[in-house]
This record gives structure tokens, C-alpha cells and sequence, in this order.
């Protein structure tokens, strides 16, 4: 058993505000005195949210938003239900996601097969806090659970929303962002902050950790 790619964590912190309560009927959560981490048992796509029920990310009545695709071998499997009607180049559902919850973290496990390749995936959601304010460590790691040697890398999407605004104002290293951008090698940023005008919540998203490899690429 090998680990083939990289692990790669989001903090998202909050500070109080209003109540608006996220939908889904089908979910495990876990909760501290601050964040909420809500996982579709279904699908695996995710949202965290304010003690209060604020949503931090996309939250519609019916799904969440935010999700995570895996690239196996030169095909994309995603559990993102929304894609559109036409679908991305080699663009494949990912397999049955077996939800569970642990203490005061709640994950998925999923397995890709693939021409006698096999590839395990694990995503967790942690509620944590310090000091002031409270966060939600969320882990993503591939793993290569066959003998074949494989290319894989991971794909996540976290859908910025604060409240009932989904146009969430992103700044990195301190500078606004109003247009998609890149980052990478040495130019990638330790996190990035969200915030609307109309919410005291404030959004930050760490993209390293002394115990996390932080991703190659972020847009």
C-alpha cells in the first residue's frame, strides 16, 4: 500500500452572526461550540456552517456544493451532482461512498477500480477551535491499494458562502481578487480570506499546516 498524492487541508474559520439554517435531509454532521461540518451521505459533497446554522459554504435547499474529484489514470471521477449537461472530458461518477462517523469527525471512503487497478480515496471533516474562534480541518487522502503503479492527483472545489451571499469577496496576501487567478510553486499563498459587507462573518482558509502537504495548484 502506497501513498500516491498529496494531502491537502482547509481551515475555515468563523466569527458569531445571524442564523440561516442549511438544508439537507440526508447528512451526518459534527458540531463544537463554533462550526458545524454537514456531509452528504449520499454523494460525499459538503458544507460547514456557523454553530447557528450560517452557512460558510454553498448551501442550496437541496445539495451542497463544495466537493472533491479524483484524476485515476488519465480519467476524472467526481461526486459533484451538478455537473452540467455536458460533461467534462473523461468525466466519470465517483463509486459508492460509504459515509461514517468517528468521535467528533465525520469522512467518506471510497474505492475506483480500474482495469485491476484499485485506488482508495478518504475524505474527514474536523471541528476544532482555538482561542477565539473555531475551525474545520478537512483531509483528503489518496491511497494505491493494488500492486499496479498509477498517476492520481486530487481536484477541490470549496464554494465560498457567507450567510444568504454566495458573491463572496476574496483577498489573498493581503490583495483583493476580483477576477479567477492561479497560484503555484513558490507563489502559493499560506491562505486566503472571504467576507461579504453584510455579514460579521469572515472566512479564512489555510492552505498549509505543519502536518499537511499543501496542494500544488490553487485558482
Amino acid at each position: 500500500m502506497h501513498l500516491v498524492t498529496r494531502i491537502i487541508a482547509l481551515l475555515l474559520l468563523a466569527l458569531p452572526a445571524f442564523s440561516q439554517q442549511p438544508h439537507l435531509s440526508q447528512c451526518r454532521s459534527v458540531s463544537n461550540s463554533w462550526v458545524t461540518a454537514l456531509l452528504d451521505t449520499i454523494n460525499g459533497q459538503f458544507c460547514v456552517a456557523a454553530k447557528d446554522g450560517t452557512p460558510l459554504l454553498f448551501s442550496g435547499e437541496a445539495q451542497f456544493t463544495s466537493y472533491c474529484s479524483v484524476f485515476f489514470n488519465g480519467d476524472l471521477y467526481t461526486n459533484n451532482n451538478t455537473l452540467s449537461a455536458v460533461k467534462p472530458r473523461n468525466a466519470l461518477e465517483l463509486p459508492y461512498v460509504k459515509s461514517w462517523t468517528r468521535g467528533g469527525t465525520v469522512g467518506y471512503d471510497v474505492t475506483i477500480n480500474r482495469l485491476g487497478a484499485r485506488l482508495a480515496c478518504t475524505q474527514s471533516f474536523t471541528p476544532l477551535e482555538e482561542r477565539d474562534y473555531g475551525y474545520v480541518r478537512i483531509v483528503t487522502v489518496l491511497r494505491n491499494i493494488s500492486t499496479d503503479t498509477v498517476q492520481a492527483g486530487l481536484q477541490l472545489l470549496y464554494d465560498l458562502e457567507i450567510g444568504d451571499k454566495d458573491l463572496v469577496s476574496v483577498t489573498v496576501s493581503n490583495q483583493p481578487v476580483p477576477d479567477e487567478k492561479g497560484w503555484d510553486g513558490a507563489a502559493m499563498p499560506s491562505d486566503f480570506f472571504g467576507s461579504t459587507s453584510t455579514s460579521p462573518y469572515r472566512v479564512r482558509a489555510r492552505l498549509e499546516h505543519e502536518t499537511l502537504t499543501p496542494p500544488d495548484r490553487f485558482i
